[in-house]
């Protein structure tokens, strides 16, 4: 069991904000317009930017102040995980109605900033490791129970039924 938490803590937690910043980076690609390629691309850039400018801003601090020596598990917020997944599930529901296409670019920023700082605050700085695990943990489970029960892929489900049968 302890090898199961320790794979939890230090690979999958990792591994998932690492394949968030890797799609916020590859969604350029994806994107059909090429004003949206070059807004997602800029917004990447600058989150990344923005990033550089915290942990400078941090490292001198701590340049200072001395740097913190925590564990890696500080603990586990389990309302806090389940209300970030309520948030992510509601959220993905209404992507279409609030999203609009000029903001792309700023919300890849934001992806990328807060998947880089999570990243290296969760490895190697450890201030919020607490509420980094829930909210990590609760995101993407949201992510997947909307991705797992949205319409079409129920539609996809039954056609795919349907052709076994016939």
């Amino acid at each position: 069991m302890r090898f199961l938490f320790d794979v939890v803590i230090w690979v999958f937690v990792p591994v998932i904000l690492a394949v968030i910043l890797y799609f916020a980076r590859s969604s350029a690609k994806k994107s059909v317009n090429n004003k949206d390629s070059s807004s997602i691309k800029s917004g990447f850039w600058a989150g990344f930017v923005l990033f550089l400018i915290v942990l400078v801003y941090k490292v001198g601090m701590f340049l200072n102040n001395g740097f913190p020596h925590n564990e890696i598990y500080q603990g586990f917020d389990i309302w806090l995980a389940f209300g970030a997944s309520s948030a992510t599930i509601i959220l993905f529901i209404a992507r279409k109605k609030v999203v609009h296409s000029g903001t792309t670019g700023l919300v890849v920023m934001l992806i990328s900033f807060l998947s880089l700082y999570a990243l290296v605050d969760y490895l190697l700085i450890r201030e919020f490791n607490e509420i980094l695990l829930s909210l990590t943990l609760g995101i993407t489970f949201g992510a997947l129970v909307t991705f797992a029960s949205t319409p079409s892929s129920i539609k996809e489900f039954f056609s795919i039924k349907k052709k076994i049968t016939e």
